[in-house]
């Protein structure tokens, strides 16, 4: 069973908590972290599309939603790419996602079900998140390639030094909190007929 895992926050991708979790409970951020989390087989832990999350939720402490559909929908992409994809294609990656082996999902499901390149944020967010919550984490809208702004700070969302797909096994599992710094907001301009169609 995991033990004590994070409370996870509103809009917080499985990805963020899972990176929250190891942090906190001093476990490797790499493949051994994962594994704790996933099971003997995984090797990584996808921002968008997870999979594994059969035994993930099964080995939660009490407390927690042991519905995979819930945290589908409450943390991954799985959302904002099913309305993308053809028809019939959402069950068959709802099911690998919760299934415990590599799927195919480990390849791009989709043109659209990019990633930016590395993991963003909203400087206004992570500021009032670190005074509200003590701490900071990756949210889920960022992350979508094409999603340029913060929509309740109307702000450009920033990118961090963290790339989105595995790249250095050594660290796989990134907090936010330890990799950003308050940086100063870029505010749209309304009347920047460019910033007006973003």
């Amino acid at each position: 069973m995991i033990c004590c895992y994070n409370r996870l926050y509103e809009d917080e991708t499985l990805h963020s908590a899972c990176a929250r979790y190891v942090l906190r409970m001093n476990r490797p951020r790499t493949s051994a972290g994962v594994r704790e989390l996933f099971g003997e087989n995984a090797k990584s832990v996808r921002v968008d599309l997870p999979n594994r999350l059969k035994w993930f939720v099964q080995h939660l402490p009490p407390g927690f939603s042991n519905s995979c559909a819930d945290w589908i929908e409450r943390h991954t992409l799985f959302p904002f790419y099913r309305a993308f994809w053809p028809r019939g294609r959402e069950r068959q990656y709802f099911d690998e996602m919760v299934r415990d082996r590599s799927t195919s999902l480990d390849k791009p499901v989709l043109v659209v079900s990019q990633l930016s390149k590395f993991l963003r944020y909203c400087p206004v967010c992570l500021d009032e998140d670190r005074a509200q919550l003590g701490e900071t984490y990756w949210r889920r809208l960022p992350q979508i390639a094409g999603c340029m702004i913060c929509p309740k700070h109307q702000v450009f969302f920033e990118s961090s030094s963290i790339p989105s797909r595995l790249r250095n096994p050594q660290n796989e599992l990134v907090s936010a909190e330890e990799a950003l710094s308050s940086t100063p907001p870029r505010k749209i301009d309304l009347k920047n007929s460019g910033h007006q169609v973003m």
